[in-house]
């Protein structure tokens, strides 16, 4: 595939041609609804473009970015990063099973921990003295604590952080693959991911979810 095309960007620009009128949801009504109040702050282009008929692109645009990451396949965040956090935590975990999780998470991950049945065991993030700001863990802390707790089945952690550093994803999903448990990081913004790397047994048996 082309990766200069741009399916959802394409469809909306031909939704505008077009001069046609939604009355889908959401209400911005490609931007003609929008206060005036609203336009003088924000950008009308994002009200605009704000339509739910252009997301028929969305799958043509997530094979080329699939495509342009070496990924099997992607699927993009469209109704809010929560839900997406959900869907990663019910189909990696569920009741009596044991996730490592972030310390620093946001609440939608609690909620999924809730909604799952699962037990989380924390990985506490590292604490810059100087920027008085949290780290994401090092892998040698991730792989630490699968070492201590034989129970957890599988990792989520969440980089960047709300301060843009970045946790060592390459080394984390190593820990993860030599642990047999199955890696999952998410960022804002972006498709939630999953390593499809075979996983050995850890020495202790566990076996990957």
């Amino acid at each position: 595939m082309g990766q200069e095309q741009t399916p959802v960007l394409t469809a909306i620009e031909e939704l505008r041609e077009a001069g046609g009128y939604t009355f889908a949801l959401p209400g911005h009504r490609l931007g003609r609804s929008m206060d005036q109040r609203a336009a003088d702050v924000l950008s009308p282009g994002a009200f605009a473009a704000d339509v739910i008929s252009a997301k028929q692109a969305v799958g043509k645009a997530e094979r080329l970015f699939a495509e342009a990451i070496g990924a099997r396949d992607t699927v993009f965040t469209t109704c809010g990063s929560s839900i997406s956090v959900h869907t990663a935590v019910l189909t990696v975990t569920g009741p009596g099973r044991t996730m490592l999780v972030d310390r620093n998470i946001h609440k939608s991950v609690l909620a999924s921990l809730i909604l799952a049945g699962a037990r989380p065991v924390w990985l506490r993030p590292r604490w810059d003295e100087e920027r008085q700001i949290a780290h994401p863990a090092t892998a040698d802390d991730l792989s630490a604590a699968l070492d201590r707790d034989p129970d957890i089945s599988s990792v989520l952690m969440i980089t960047p952080t709300e301060y843009g550093t970045g946790a060592d994803v390459h080394g984390a999903a190593e820990a993860c693959h030599a642990g047999a448990s199955r890696c999952w990081s998410t960022r804002p913004g972006a498709p939630t991911t999953r390593s499809t790397r075979t996983c050995p047994r850890r020495p202790s048996g566990r076996a990957p979810t």
